[in-house]
């Protein structure tokens, strides 16, 4: 049987705070986060998550309103049990929620638990009204609505209280680079709100209600994902790119450039300027830059004696020539920026 794509939120055009929230929470701190490569916007969900082969799926459910009543909280655990007794089989049910209500009976400091952590009574209240709205809806066969499936799918969820500064996300999705380039938390939730409105710009691409899928990746077609390394590579380029368009020299490419006349020394600024830049802008090949980046990141965190040549000589080849758009003088170029921006001058 095919998987019927039905929102609940038909009206709902633009991505929340609490939605690209959802998106920073899963990628940063997410049950198995480093499998996860794809994210597929309003399609299963709010949200969910994907490996690179599409065979591992995170369905996550944000309700950024704040409600104490544990019952409300049960309605909405219901599109996460859609897809729970569908024919698609989801690793991980994950409801994102604005906070805890007080009946639930957690520490107020945890931040992420399970149904079993959750008072008796309230969890009664939670599997009264997911029973309730289940019965209602009209993509769910109301023969598979029974205590015993509920049971079992309560059992699965993930409640996590999204009470995340928009400037922490940010800084956690990349926390590789040194605290110390960080801009200031206006700048950084900047940054935040430009990945919110590339996700809404997801939700809006095209009606896909009423469609069908057979499989995971079908969804692809529908243009309505990003990838980690998208996301970080738009962060970098926030950060780090903004010091490589806008700096002169790095401090660990003065004596080799004192040779050259300033003219010279101006051409070569500017072209590699130039070459990081378009590097930064291709989407197309955000992952293999961000690999490189890490192994640069690494090299030089783990070799800060090393010079650039050396640093250089270090990296992998298939590293180095998976980043076309970079040739050897803007990649020495990138490096001494980065070696700026992790070793105390």
């Amino acid at each position: 049987m095919s998987y019927i794509i039905s929102s609940t939120e038909k009206t709902r055009k633009s991505a929340s705070d609490f939605e690209t929230k959802a998106l920073f929470y899963l990628m940063c701190f997410g049950p198995k986060n480093s499998e996860i490569h794809y994210f597929v916007v309003d399609v299963f969900n709010d949200l969910s998550g994907h490996d690179s082969f599409m065979r591992k799926a995170w369905d996550l459910q944000s309700k950024g309103g704040s409600s104490n009543s544990a019952k409300k909280i049960g309605e909405e655990l219901v599109t996460l049990y859609k897809n729970y007794l569908s024919e698609l089989t989801f690793d991980y049910s994950i409801l994102f929620i604005k906070s805890k209500p007080d009946s639930f009976g957690i520490d107020e400091n945890k931040m992420s638990f399970s149904f079993n952590n959750i008072d008796t009574k309230a969890a009664n209240k939670i599997k009264e009204g997911l029973k309730e709205k289940a019965l209602l809806m009209s993509y769910i066969d109301n023969r598979l609505v029974t205590n015993h499936s509920i049971d079992d799918f309560l059992e699965r969820v993930l409640f996590v209280v999204g009470d995340f500064e928009k400037s922490y996300l940010v800084k956690s999705a990349v926390s590789n680079i040194n605290p110390k380039i960080f801009p200031s938390n206006d700048e950084l939730e900047q940054i935040f709100n430009s990945i919110r409105d590339e996700q809404s710009t997801k939700k809006n691409y095209g009606n896909i209600e009423g469609k069908s899928l057979e499989r995971f990746d079908d969804s692809l077609f529908f243009k309505r994902h990003l990838t980690v390394y998208e996301i970080k590579l738009k962060i970098l380029n926030e950060i780090i790119g903004r010091d490589i368009v806008d700096g002169g020299v790095p401090v660990y490419l003065t004596s080799k450039l004192s040779s050259l006349s300033p003219v010279d020394q101006n051409d070569y600024i500017e072209s590699c300027k130039l070459s990081i830049s378009k590097v930064f802008c291709d989407k197309n090949n955000a992952e293999n830059f961000w690999f490189l980046f890490n192994e640069i990141h690494s090299l030089i965190s783990n070799n800060k004696s090393k010079n650039v040549d050396q640093i250089y000589d270090m990296i992998p080849n298939n590293l180095l020539e998976n980043v076309h758009l970079l040739d050897v003088e803007s990649a020495k170029f990138f490096i001494a920026k980065i070696m700026e921006a992790i070793i105390c001058i």
